[in-house]
């Protein structure tokens, strides 16, 4: 009985740790998500859209180019390890520096994808279908080929830092709060965000480009360092937390092959990622 009661006690101590780290995030599914998703057995991620930058006292945003490496390297390694942990076989798809430069027409195909998907974000937040029915359109077999998946993960992430000078206007503010409050008799607990981080995740269907599983924290992590690997990488796993496992004994979807064999010096193997520090 005790047991019983302490494991209820921690699910419950999971449950709203997730909603606080998601930022409240509900995800949404493609209507025929359930039986496509039967034939996902190998998943491979993009490298993320990421932004990062310092909001100053004058309302300026300094982008924060090192953080962004940083949050780019602790979202796929998550998503990658999230993804292994729920059964996924995880492909690599190289689309670093030295790939792009070696290949032009990669490097195009990539700018052209994650416009598709930018653009079907602005649909999602704009509610522009009934049902759940988005897409990055059929090129998405060229990455798919590369990495041989049947889902691709995208994912764009966003980080904000306060200056000193933000931090302490925003103290001032508080302050001049908390008095009034009081003079009134009405309690007040000021609280400072001095950092957040907001996230998209989609699951894509490496067949025809359709966004399976979406899901965000539009409302932001609040206080969430984006210089804070551990951080970002747990938000990032959160986000899918509820994507369910691999459907055992089911074989990969079969997809017609894109124009990726003309793509040449390309050095694209599957790689298992290692479980990020905890």
């Amino acid at each position: 009985m005790v047991k019983a009661a302490s494991r209820y006690l921690k699910i419950c101590a999971v449950a709203v740790l997730c909603v606080f780290i998601a930022g409240c995030a509900t995800y949404r599914a493609h209507p025929e998500f359930k039986e496509r998703h039967k034939s996902i057995a190998k998943i491979a991620v993009m490298a993320p859209q990421v932004d990062a930058y310092l909001l100053t006292f004058k309302g300026d945003k300094n982008r924060l180019d090192y953080v962004c490496s940083i949050m780019e390297k602790a979202m796929v390694d998550g998503m990658e390890y999230t993804f292994s942990q729920k059964g996924y076989e995880i492909k690599k798809l190289d689309l670093g520096t030295s790939a792009l430069a070696r290949n032009p027409e990669l490097k195009t195909a990539v700018f052209n994808i994650n416009k598709l998907f930018d653009k079907a974000l602005d649909d999602i937040r704009k509610g522009k279908q009934g049902k759940f029915t988005y897409s990055v359109g059929p090129d998405i077999n060229l990455f798919a080929d590369l990495s041989d998946s049947d889902a691709i993960i995208f994912m764009r992430g966003v980080g904000m830092e306060k200056s000193e000078g933000e931090i302490a206007k925003e103290v001032v503010k508080s302050v001049a709060v908390s008095v009034a409050s009081a003079m009134v008799g009405a309690a007040y607990t000021p609280s400072i965000q001095t950092s957040a981080v907001t996230m998209d995740v989609a699951v894509v269907d490496a067949n025809d480009g359709a966004i399976l599983w979406y899901n965000n924290n539009a409302v932001g992590s609040n206080n969430y360092s984006p210089r804070n690997n551990r951080q970002v990488s747990t938000l990032t796993r959160y986000l899918v937390l509820a994507f369910p496992d691999r459907v055992a004994g089911q074989p990969p979807q079969q997809r017609a092959s894109s124009s990726a064999s003309n793509m040449k010096d390309l050095s694209v193997a599957p790689v298992m990622t290692p479980p990020v520090s905890r």
